[in-house]
């Protein structure tokens, strides 16, 4: 169970919301770890170009700024600002948009034909699916209904 009350989960949100969108950077997700007398925070962000360590650390440094000057937080806390990994489940449709002309996996809930997992290359999106060139056969249309899982491949 996570200590971490809903009026905290609001004010870290709402503090870092805005400096991910002037840094340039999609918030993905807010991760709240730790008990009573310690928090870690962690901040999981993308963008177009992807996430580097200098990144991070500019951003690290500009939440850690806030929350002192908020007094966010009453406990010691740790940040962790990271990217949301290659192999990270896509969330979204920009996350589908930034891994157009790569390599991913998809794991579909409802079969096509006799298949439930295709990897290829994903040649397009928009709002109701992607096309997918697998390494074997035709290119694939697949609705995001039945996708249950796509990511990254990681290749090398």
């Amino acid at each position: 169970m996570n200590p971490v009350s809903k009026e905290l989960q609001t004010k870290v949100w709402d503090i870092v919301r805005p400096l991910t969108d002037v840094l340039g950077f999609e918030l993905v997700d807010i991760e709240f770890v730790g008990g009573h007398r310690s928090a870690t925070v962690r901040l999981v962000i993308d963008s177009e170009k992807g996430v580097s360590l200098e990144d991070c650390a500019k951003l690290s440094r500009a939440v850690s700024e806030r929350f002192d000057a908020e007094q966010t937080f009453e406990q010691p806390h740790t940040l962790e600002v990271s990217s949301p990994g290659i192999d990270r489940p896509f969330w979204n449709l920009a996350s589908y948009r930034r891994a157009m002309g790569r390599k991913i996996d998809v794991v579909l809930a409802e079969p096509l034909g006799k298949a439930t997992f295709f990897r290829g290359v994903l040649k397009s999106v928009d709002e109701k699916g992607i096309v997918l060139v697998p390494e074997k056969g035709e290119e694939l249309a697949i609705g995001f209904a039945n996708i249950r899982r796509a990511h990254r491949t990681l290749e090398f």
